[in-house]
């Protein structure tokens, strides 16, 4: 009778696994829509914003103003993270304690090859034919 009631307990403890399962999943699809909808939301921010400037100070300083624009953005956004309060996180492993700027240092070190691959390639597709559209 001891091990039917034991059976009982893990199988109700697999079920409500299987629903945290499942309820995690839908909300990890959830985070990874709405990034992808803040990510083409910022896109047509700075295209919009790249069209409307474009014809008031012409097609040298337009990248220009973008891209302080965007220094000034990701400026704040570095000065945020320096004041974030250094909470020890809850996941443990070698992430738990440490500044988010150091977490992203040590990411970019690991993978700094393939940044880089990723970035020239950007830049070449960027300058040939293959991201252009024929009309």
């Amino acid at each position: 009778m001891l091990e039917l009631a034991l059976s009982l307990l893990r199988l109700g403890a697999a079920e409500s696994m299987r629903a945290a399962g499942r309820r995690i999943g839908v909300a990890l699809f959830f985070a990874v829509v709405a990034s992808a909808a803040g990510t083409g939301a910022l896109g047509c921010i700075i295209t919009a914003s790249w069209l409307a400037l474009l014809p008031a100070i012409g097609p040298i300083r337009t990248p220009l103003v973008i891209g302080a624009i965007l220094a000034c953005v990701a400026a704040i956004f570095i000065s945020a993270l320096r004041k974030w309060p250094q909470r020890h996180s809850q996941l443990g492993g070698n992430l738990s304690g440490k500044h988010p700027s150091a977490v992203l240092s040590a990411v970019l070190c690991d993978h700094k090859t393939a940044l880089l691959l990723g970035a020239a390639l950007a830049g070449i597709v960027a300058g040939s034919n293959l991201g252009r559209l024929e009309r």
